[in-house]
């Protein structure tokens, strides 16, 4: 098991008032799936995937990684972020100010790894995103495709247990949107990385193993997927 949940539940204070998102959500993901949650904007798919991904922790409920109770304290779930689980969202977050390569590489580099091997794993994987040929392109230089295939790349550059992505194809135009979709595809069966997806986008969804749907804080799966 590499994602188990039970009871989860994220409880917000907003003006004094108590603004219950999740509301008891049990979920199990085996490592290798391929899984993607819809539901109309607000209805806490972004929380949901934060919890997750580690990056915040549900009101009330368990959570386990990896066979192991989530731990509370933020730098120990950290190391486990960075060692784990790679993230792209759908604005992609690139620091202008360094190349391809180098975004790409930063992860590596956070995670200790020295700097050959780094930027090695990089330029691999930009290669397989079809950018070998961009790696010394800053991200104002790329095109919104060619920016979210290097953001998929960092994402992937360490191979992580799983990919969190967030409207990965929401500011794309289809056939690029497709396009991204597909590598994502492909990286989950090649390498059998796991990827949970939230999104809007029918065609991404259909790629994917099993669909969810959101709704009034609890998680539905979708009948015949």
């Amino acid at each position: 098991m590499l994602v188990k949940g039970r009871g989860i539940r994220k409880v917000y204070n907003a003006r004094g008032k108590r603004v219950e998102v999740l509301k008891g959500i049990d979920f199990e993901m085996e490592e290798g799936d391929f899984v993607s949650i819809m539901g109309p904007s607000g209805v806490g798919k972004s929380t949901f995937l934060h919890i997750v991904g580690l990056i915040d922790l549900p009101t009330e409920g368990e959570l386990f990684f990896g066979g192991g109770a989530v731990p509370k304290d933020e730098q120990e779930r950290a190391v486990m972020r960075n060692q784990y689980i790679g993230f792209m969202f759908q604005y992609h977050y690139l620091l202008p100010e360094f190349t391809a390569l180098e975004n790409v590489a930063l992860p590596c580099l956070i995670g200790g790894l020295d700097e050959e091997e780094a930027f090695k794993r990089a330029a691999q994987i930009l290669e397989l995103m079809g950018l070998g040929h961009r790696l010394d392109h800053r991200p104002g230089e790329l095109s919104g495709g060619e920016q979210q295939r290097v953001a998929l790349a960092r994402a992937l550059v360490k191979e992580p247990k799983l990919v969190i992505a967030d409207e990965p194809t929401g500011n794309l135009d289809k056939k690029t949107g497709m396009e991204v979709a597909g590598l994502m595809k492909k990286m989950n069966r090649e390498k059998g990385i796991a990827f949970l997806i939230a999104t809007h986008d029918d065609e991404l969804a259909a790629l994917t193993d099993r669909i969810y749907l959101m709704k009034d804080g609890l998680l539905y799966q979708r009948e015949g997927r």
